[in-house]
């Protein structure tokens, strides 16, 4: 293999094995945040959205990356090298470095499928919390405006929260 694609196919590896790291530490992100989620810590929360948008960003770079490290391999193997794919280029090679490229993309596959697994379970648990915490208040606000009682006379007469009211004086 001449020099050109061999550094081209190295440059390649290393990127997609840092994509797959960082795939894998979002995953790893996702799945605390679902502990998080549970606890109900907001500064925690706050913290793991701030990871995440982290993880996403270091990712979309490197994607970046990915596709002109690969568009390059294709042009040096004589490929379509509009939008090259992986499994295309891991075709051109033979042996460790096929199966190489043919590992790294099932793995990316595998974590592209969790991810939004996890962000659909993640969501779950993100509005059944805010279901919570809209109901809770609610009640409060409720406890605090008081009943209201209208009375033949048209007016609005307050309930539990004045001290004193009685509703019958009968023993």
């Amino acid at each position: 293999m001449d020099a050109n694609k061999d550094r081209l196919y190295t440059k390649l590896e290393f990127n997609l094995e840092e994509l797959t790291k960082l795939y894998r530490q979002l995953v790893e992100q996702l799945r605390k945040e679902k502990e998080v989620l549970l606890s109900g810590d907001a500064e925690k929360i706050n913290e793991s959205t701030k990871m995440k948008d982290f993880f996403l960003m270091k990712i979309k770079s490197l994607d970046s990356l990915r596709m002109k490290y690969a568009t390059e391999l294709a042009k040096e193997l004589n490929l379509d090298d509009n939008q090259p794919r992986l499994l295309e280029l891991a075709r051109q090679f033979e042996g460790d470095r096929g199966n190489k490229l043919r590992g790294m993309h099932s793995a990316l596959e595998i974590l592209f499928k969790r991810i939004p697994e996890l962000n659909k379970e993640n969501e779950e648990y993100a509005k059944s919390a805010l279901r919570y915490l809209k109901t809770a208040m609610d009640n409060v606000k409720d406890n605090l405006a008081g009943q209201k009682t209208y009375h033949r006379t048209g007016n609005v007469e307050r309930g539990p929260e004045r001290a004193g009211h009685f509703v019958k004086k009968e023993i």
